[in-house]
């Protein structure tokens, strides 16, 4: 495993027992994990929450979902970078290759073709 192909995601959340920095020997293998978290979160506050008319999380997290239904899974962790950085969920992540991990989405590099 080279350095440069490591690639981590940090979990944190309400209950630090549960907090991990977990290293992937791939991109593709953190993102496919960090859809996984995305999926079953962005599902579960959407139906945990009652939301008012004006408020724009729901749009956002179905959005997401759409983008992971598509498959467009560097849209999904982008979607769900800014929804946590506006909306403060419980369980949280932040994902980059080794050294340059980030909750941003502005710096979640983007897939080369």
């Amino acid at each position: 495993m080279k350095k440069r192909d490591t690639w981590i995601i940090e979990w944190t959340g309400v209950d630090p027992s549960r907090d991990a920095t977990v290293a992937y020997p791939s991109r593709a293998e953190a993102v496919d994990i960090a859809a996984e978290f995305i999926r079953e979160a962005a599902e579960y506050w959407l139906e945990a929450l009652e939301w008012d008319s004006e408020n724009k999380a729901p749009g956002m997290l179905k959005e997401i979902l759409r983008d992971l239904d598509e498959r467009k899974v560097d849209d999904a962790i982008m979607g769900w970078l800014e929804y946590q950085e506006e909306f403060d969920p419980d369980d949280r992540m932040a994902i980059g290759p080794s050294g340059s991990v980030s909750d941003s989405p502005y710096d979640f590099p983007a897939l080369k073709n």
